[in-house]
């Protein structure tokens, strides 16, 4: 992974990126927290995401798309 820009808000540009998808779920029964990961195998050369930081429900999230 390679920081490609970035500006004062933390927005950010990073170049040669691996994709890794977290899904958190809570259990209705036991209020359990569910976390499941996965990768994606294929390393991409050239491929830049747009990144930002955002607080959600008193977290913080990094939020990124494929551009």
């Amino acid at each position: 992974m390679a920081l490609q820009a970035y500006d004062q808000h933390l927005n950010m540009i990073l170049g040669d990126v691996e994709e890794v998808v977290t899904t958190v779920e809570i259990d209705d029964e036991t209020y359990e927290e569910i976390v499941r990961v996965s990768y994606n195998q294929q390393k991409r050369k050239n491929t830049y995401i747009y990144c930002f930081l955002a607080k959600l429900s008193g977290r913080t999230m990094i939020n990124c798309w494929k551009i």
